[in-house]
């Protein structure tokens, strides 16, 4: 059903843009009309986090200590910053998805105007979902006091391509279906279901996207052409799809750092 419908919704983009070019469009043909209709609101398909849901999960072991490598579940003295320490992180301080943060690579790290950000856009390990999916989130303040441009610099240093190379996927052969978001999936789900007891509510990674888009629609100061952006949505209208400019990288680091602190997690030395 959101297959079809999601096929049916981009004809409907084509057809509009088809018809501001100035293309004579049958008015009969209204492919939204042919949508079907949807058992639960979008909001309750996906569960998403609240504050205090990230609160409790970020107080894992993982973040806060665990044994050792293979075992991270069990209490020790040892953080170990790979990917799955920093990929949800990134994805409660930004929203992007888990295969765009699993398969970011070292040079999706930029900089401009003394700002870091993510450039998601298509690379060498994955593509992005939608045209509006390319987009340039600044890194959120609390990633920074963590640690995670001083993790970037050691991977640079060393060569390496990937931000993440735990999660490169061991079949590289093309088209075989692996792809770099399968092992997050994997590790992130046990750990949901260990932090919230066989995790009933169902959270998954896009539960962070919900949580993020959240918070800043509730923060008044922030325009809403900012917000789907950082998300990678896309507008409403076609003024928001086709006119409206993209906004200044430091407007977009005003909203990113507006998401709260959801960690209680010791910093480092701040750049």
């Amino acid at each position: 059903m959101a297959t079809i419908n999601r096929h049916l919704d981009v004809l409907a983009l084509i057809l509009a843009r088809a018809e501001e070019d100035g293309i004579a469009i049958d008015p009969k043909l209204q492919p939204k009309k042919l949508r079907l209709r949807e058992r639960k609101r979008a909001r309750d398909k996906r569960a998403g986090f609240k504050e205090a849901d990230l609160n409790l999960l970020f107080r894992h072991t993982i973040w806060t200590g665990c044994e050792s490598q293979r075992h991270r579940n069990a209490p020790g003295k040892r953080v170990i910053k790979d990917g799955l320490y920093w990929a949800p992180l990134i994805a409660a301080y930004t929203g992007a998805r888990r295969e765009e943060i699993a398969g970011m690579m070292c040079a999706d790290i930029r900089e401009e105007d003394s700002i870091v950000y993510f450039d998601i856009r298509d690379n060498a390990n994955r593509g992005v979902k939608t045209l509006a999916g390319e987009r340039r989130i600044p890194i959120h303040d609390r990633l920074i006091q963590l640690g995670f441009l001083t993790y970037l610099a050691k991977l640079r240093s060393r060569k390496e391509r990937d931000l993440f190379p735990d999660f490169r996927p061991e079949n590289h052969v093309k088209n075989s279906g692996t792809k770099f978001g399968a092992a997050l999936y994997h590790r992130f789900s046990t750990e949901l279901d260990v932090v919230f007891e066989g995790n009933p509510k169902g959270f998954v990674n896009h539960s962070f996207r919900h949580f993020v888009n959240d918070r800043l629609s509730r923060v008044t100061t922030i325009p809403k052409l900012v917000r789907i952006e950082l998300v990678g949505h896309e507008g409403d209208d076609t003024n928001e799809r086709v006119y409206a400019e993209p906004s200044p990288l430091r407007d977009l680091q005003v909203a990113i750092n507006a998401l709260p602190v959801v960690d209680d997690l010791p910093v480092i030395s701040v750049r």
